[in-house]
């Protein structure tokens, strides 16, 4: 291997992966394995244990790593694999490591791509010029990098770093890179991408998206030197030799068979899948608009205009987030809100309901018969429909069900709603009127007994109104009766 105008040799790249071979030449091989304990495993073997060469005894109370071996005389070295004279190691370790020449070994990773991250390091800082040889750190398990300074977990058949959580997904095991601890000088989570997190953000983008969280912003970034794109559903665009949404592969995003690396979700209407789980909140929470919730270490970014798992689903955001449309639903004007013109709708489905969420279940039959005339939630229409009539002949709903699509149910009103505004309208006059009357009231009845106060308790919604078991088709936004 190339290190500063010389060459020192591999011994973790020899030609037989089955055995490990030590010293300045990968003289020595590893023929003696230390009795295993669990207290002083490293990653110095494929089993973690300790091993001595040259006739060299495991000293099997010693849990000092430098005396762990028993050297022959003549032979130095932490598995006497030097002859003569050992090199200096100077380097400092963190995390319980301990110093040691040569080169490190990642070739147990199964992931090519995380084990040319890892061996990436700029070998010139641990070169040691006097002995012409490098110099590393064995980290304890939990650890590894060439001075212990990054954490490591196992997950699946792979590892995940800088304190990433592994989680069990639809596809297999995967790195929650969110719950990654590294953080800069003023105590901010600097982001992360890879297989394993192990790539950091180079370049922060603008998502100044009123409304957006502060935890989604950190989402959108660039490894590896990548360029934010215009549109924050898009993927970075990479420099040479990167792919990938965030730019944190080495190489092509879908080599070969490794899965890992293709974010293979279909995402519609121009979505963009990204790899992670989607962000728990977003703007539409305000709506109580979810997405089946499925881990599979894979989301869409959808374009404006597009929601759901998939981006499956058109959505229109009124005002200032008052209210919404769903299905190519339309936002107008009503007075001093919003409510959704549904005819707007171009799919073959057609929908009604405060935010056209609900899909038509039959249509009306008829020579004048078309996709304006239909009913919802099981609904059947009162008669035939006459050529030539824009009237629609309104629908027979089932209980619970009103309005000319039975498109409302009739015990949740949405507030956004123009019934429901003028309901509670009508609701706020008469208990203004009904304040009044009691004002007079006790006002008469303090005359002849002042009582040492009144408590007068208004009614709201309902409490089952208020949880989150709704029907399909609705959502948790509060109703008044």
């Amino acid at each position: 291997m190339p290190v500063k105008d010389n060459y020192v040799c591999g011994c973790p790249y020899t030609s037989d992966p089955d055995r490990k071979f030590i010293g300045s030449h990968c003289e020595y091989e590893a023929d003696r394995l230390c009795p295993e304990n669990n207290a002083l495993l490293t990653d110095v073997s494929k089993s973690g244990e300790w091993f001595c060469t040259n006739n060299g005894e495991c000293i099997s109370d010693e849990t000092d790593l430098e005396d762990k071996c028993e050297c022959e005389w003549g032979y130095y070295g932490l598995h006497c694999e030097y002859k003569d004279e050992q090199p200096d190691c100077t380097l400092e370790c963190e995390n319980g490591g301990t110093c040691n020449t040569g080169v490190k070994d990642y070739s147990d990773y199964d992931d090519d791509n995380l084990a040319d991250f890892l061996a990436d390091d700029d070998f010139d800082d641990f070169y040691n010029e006097e002995f012409e040889t490098l110099t590393y750190c064995i980290c304890p398990v939990g650890y590894t990098g060439n001075t212990c300074e990054l954490k490591i977990d196992d997950c699946g058949d792979g590892v995940c770093l800088n304190g990433s959580t592994c989680r069990l997904g639809v596809a297999g095991h995967y790195c929650d890179c969110t719950d990654v601890d590294i953080t800069d000088s003023n105590g901010q989570s600097i982001s992360h991408a890879g297989v394993s997190c192990e790539r950091l953000a180079t370049t922060m983008c603008d998502a100044s998206v009123d409304g957006i969280p502060d935890e989604i912003n950190s989402e959108f970034f660039c490894s590896n030197g990548g360029k934010c794109p215009t549109d924050l559903h898009l993927p970075c665009k990479c420099p040479e030799g990167f792919s990938g949404p965030k730019c944190e592969f080495e190489g092509a995003s879908n080599q070969g068979a490794n899965t890992k690396k293709d974010c293979s979700l279909k995402c519609e209407n121009g979505g963009n899948c990204f790899f992670g789980d989607a962000p728990n909140n977003s703007l539409l929470d305000s709506f109580d608009f979810s997405s089946p919730n499925i881990n599979s270490g894979r989301h869409c970014r959808c374009p404006p205009g597009y929601s759901g798992f998939l981006c499956e689903t058109a959505i229109e955001v009124c005002g200032d987030s008052d209210h919404h449309c769903l299905n190519n639903g339309k936002c107008v004007q009503d007075d001093n809100g919003y409510k959704c013109e549904c005819s707007t709708d171009s799919s073959d489905m057609s929908h009604a309901g405060l935010s056209c969420e609900n899909p038509a279940t039959s249509y009306c039959a008829g020579p004048g018969a078309s996709k304006d005339f239909f009913c919802t939630n099981e609904g059947v229409c009162k008669d035939q429909v006459l050529a030539g009539t824009t009237t629609h002949p309104g629908c027979t709903c089932n209980l619970g069900y009103e309005g000319k699509y039975c498109e409302l149910n009739e015990n949740r009103k949405n507030l956004n709603g123009t019934a429901s505004k003028a309901f509670l309208g009508f609701t706020i006059t008469l208990f203004g009127l009904f304040a009044i009357f009691l004002a007079v009231y006790y006002s008469r009845a303090e005359k002849v007994s002042k009582p040492d106060f009144v408590h007068l308790k208004l009614r709201g919604a309902p409490p089952d109104i208020l949880s989150s078991d709704c029907s399909s088709g609705y959502d948790g936004t509060v109703f008044l009766d």
